[in-house]
């Protein structure tokens, strides 16, 4: 996943996070696609490789109030899909959708439930809030880097070089 947090306009940001996208795509069988919340300054990409458990994104609940970027894997136990179904969420057939009805019905601490190798950012955008996530033990990083302006990420770090290309340089301190 990459992407950038700003008030500066979309028509600035889409092209960056379109760039940062492309620097990721490693092999044609990647799929990728982004994704905007505007009036959030939201710009977000991904990377997955075809017929995984990211490769459908974008993963929202039933009214796309909460949205999903996911990439990775992560395994959801089959008593917690029983129980999400009970509580009345309806599924697409596609891995990323338990996740965003587990985060309804569990708020934050719907990150305890997650196992697996992975990175995400959710948006919720009834309460106005984005978390960006990676997994427990940090093996799928994020990257990052704030300027006064914006908030970077990104799972791999050529893509921040990508676009902020004065970032490659030792840090004599």
């Amino acid at each position: 996943i990459t992407g950038i947090i700003s008030r500066r306009p979309a028509s600035e940001c889409q092209p960056l996070v379109k760039a940062m996208v492309a620097s990721m795509e490693h092999e044609p069988f990647y799929t990728s696609g982004t994704y905007s919340v505007p009036e959030m300054g939201l710009h977000v990409g991904w990377v997955a490789h075809e017929g995984s458990f990211a490769a459908n994104q974008v993963f929202f609940n039933e009214q796309k109030d909460i949205v999903l970027v996911f990439s990775g894997e992560c395994f959801v136990d089959v008593e917690t899909k029983i129980r999400l179904k009970q509580n009345g969420h309806g599924f697409s057939g596609v891995g990323g959708d338990c996740l965003v009805h587990l985060y309804e019905d569990e708020g934050e601490r719907f990150f305890a439930s997650l196992n697996g190798l992975f990175s995400g950012l959710l948006v919720d955008q009834r309460q106005n809030k984005i978390l960006l996530f990676n997994d427990r033990y940090g093996v799928e990083r994020i990257y990052c880097h704030e300027t006064p302006d914006a908030f970077y990420f990104a799972s791999e770090a050529k893509a921040l070089l990508r676009i902020l290309p004065e970032l490659r340089a030792f840090d004599e301190e």
